[in-house]
């Protein structure tokens, strides 16, 4: 069934969270009294969570159904 793929697929969300979390401390660079890098919150919610568990999950579904045909 195509649900149980996208559940398969967005299971990809606890590879990329952690990879998200330790992206936003390592890019960070800091300059004098200024800093520059991603945004915590940001990085975790779109790159972290939102990206892997929506594209994983038509991804997951996707392959389910062609793998059914």
């Amino acid at each position: 069934m195509p649900i149980d793929g996208a559940r398969a697929g967005a299971f990809i969300v606890v590879g990329y969270l952690p990879l998200a979390l330790v992206g936003t401390v390592v890019f960070g660079y800091s300059v004098g009294n200024g800093t520059i890098g991603p945004v915590l919150s940001t990085a975790v919610l779109l790159t972290g969570i939102a990206y892997p568990a929506v594209f994983g999950a038509l991804g997951g579904a996707t392959a389910t159904l062609l793998d059914n045909e």
